[in-house]
């Protein structure tokens, strides 16, 4: 029998249920995440122990400064990245680590505690929550979906009734929200186990348009983000120039890709004074766009990608 996706509730706020010890569990967490669509088609899909591999490459090639300053960037929900502290921890590597998704803000809207639903800033559905049982949105199958529109509707227009606070919410906290026998509950979507880490802070980030992390990281990585199938050239130069710009003088990018069969390509690069790329280490094959990091011209990595009008989120895994 295939195990049940977990509510965001019994992810999120099971503690002391009869479903808490399931949901909590690997398998449970992978479930989730794979089940949730995102506003732009897709699904935060990374895996427990995916890049463990690449963990272990690193580890030996990391800058000597401590506390050492980490991003990781599209993150999907974060286990790779919780991973990868908890395996610098274990190895006496002291450091503070950034997690970025193009979606990490959430609200759990609850209807009584028969009807609840997940939802992202803008109001866009995730998941909806009937008596404990989770419905993916959309519906896959066309009777599914004529049998839950009536709830969709009611939640969608709960959604719109929190609209201006949810985009709000840095100045609110975690504190849950009520209005007209609705609530609304923030939470970060990612993994829970990243609670477990206060080193690990995870914020909403958008690698082609974001520019507010000029020369504060010592080591930056982009897995399963720089891929050609999902960009073209123009485009992975300019959020290769603006990864640059996050890096301090010395600093690593690593840039990986895993395969459909699950095997980690990667390729290690180390910034240079004149601003250029070298590639100081190689898992597997290495990455595929190790030519266009390589060949970025030799400007000063101060200087950020310019805005474009696209973001990374405009793309499908």
């Amino acid at each position: 029998m295939s195990a049940t996706v977990p509510t965001a509730f019994q992810l999120y706020f099971g503690a002391g249920r009869p479903q808490h010890a399931a949901a909590q569990s690997e398998e449970s967490e992978d479930l989730f995440f794979h089940s949730i669509e995102l506003r732009n088609g897709t699904r935060k899909t990374t895996r427990h122990h995916r890049l463990d591999d690449l963990n272990a490459l690193v580890q030996d090639l990391l800058p000597p400064h401590r506390p050492l300053e980490i991003m990781d960037v599209a993150v999907s929900s974060g286990i790779s990245s919780a991973e990868w502290l908890v395996s610098l921890e274990r190895a006496g590597i002291e450091c503070h680590m950034l997690a970025g998704d193009a979606v990490v803000d959430a609200f759990l809207i609850s209807l009584g505690r028969g009807l609840r639903a997940l939802a992202d800033k803008t109001g866009h559905l995730m998941q909806l929550d009937i008596a404990g049982e989770a419905v993916r949105l959309p519906p896959p199958r066309r009777r599914d979906r004529i049998r839950y529109m009536p709830f969709i509707l009611l939640m969608k227009a709960a959604a719109r009734l929190f609209g201006a606070q949810t985009r709000a919410r840095s100045q609110s906290g975690n504190r849950p929200w009520r209005r007209l026998g609705i609530t609304c509950q923030p939470l970060t979507l990612m993994s829970p186990s990243l609670r477990r880490l206060p080193q690990l802070r995870a914020v909403e980030d958008d690698i082609l348009v974001n520019t507010s992390y000029a020369q504060r990281f010592h080591v930056v990585r982009a897995a399963n983000i720089l891929n050609r199938a999902y960009f073209d050239v123009v485009t992975l130069e300019r959020m290769l120039l603006n990864l640059r710009a996050r890096l301090l003088p010395g600093g690593m990018l690593i840039v990986c890709r895993t395969n459909e069969s699950g095997v980690n390509h990667a390729t290690v690069f180390a910034l240079g004074d004149d601003g250029r790329f070298r590639a100081s280490a190689r898992l597997n094959e290495g990455s595929e766009i190790a030519d266009l990091v390589l060949q970025l011209p030799p400007t000063s990595h101060r200087d950020a990608a310019p805005h474009s009008g696209q973001t990374s989120s405009d793309y499908r895994k």
